[in-house]
């Protein structure tokens, strides 16, 4: 489990740095090389060709013109007819790297540590519920990064992956996604239960 883990780690932080190193250099909304690799590296699939050609014209767009996770929902839901949290959340956090992920394992992991619970479908004003929930994310990335456990975290991230540019709130993330949130396993990266992790490799 532990060799598997590092290795899966390494792997995808190297896809990672690829795509916010070509996101500076290309224009994405036309380059279908880096689509396929954007598209492969946060699972974007099964959407029809037009939402595509939007949501890669908006990251485009946030090279020249900076906005907020709001602004980006509110043209994601102008482009798609839909509030698109999740996506909106990859193309801020690829344009800003200090930014805050949206996915399910984060959200789980996430409503039991901290008790964040994402706004329903049918919930009103979802475009503010969400901005509200995303800045509290940042704000709860920050203060764990400096917990005793957080620092586990990152300092597992940084002997795996040495020497890499990756900001503190995307090193979390990366643990929180390689391990799904699995406590027995985040409390092995936290110092709590070292010896399980070699015990099931």
């Amino acid at each position: 489990m532990a060799s598997e883990l590092t290795e899966r780690l390494a792997k995808e932080v190297a896809k990672y740095e690829a795509i916010l190193a070509a996101y500076w250099k290309t224009d994405v909304a036309l380059d279908r090389d880096f689509q396929r690799s954007f598209n492969g590296f946060y699972q974007l699939r099964q959407h029809p060709k037009d939402w595509y050609g939007h949501f890669y014209r908006i990251l485009e767009g946030l090279k020249s013109r900076e906005q907020t996770f709001g602004q980006i929902l509110q043209e994601m839901l102008k482009c798609t007819g839909r509030v698109e949290a999740s996506f909106a959340s990859k193309a801020l956090a690829t344009r800003d790297p200090e930014q805050p992920i949206i996915d399910k394992w984060v959200l789980t992991f996430l409503r039991q540590r901290a008790g964040f619970v994402p706004p329903s479908p049918s919930a009103r004003n979802r475009i503010e519920r969400w901005s509200s929930l995303h800045a509290q994310m940042a704000t709860w990335y920050r203060s764990f990064s400096s917990t005793p456990e957080g620092i586990e975290y990152i300092r597992w991230f940084d002997a795996t992956c040495p020497g890499r540019d990756v900001s503190s709130i995307k090193k979390l993330d990366f643990v929180i996604y390689i391990t799904k949130g699995d406590a027995a396993l985040l409390k092995v990266l936290s110092g709590k239960s070292r010896g399980v992790l070699n015990s099931t490799a």
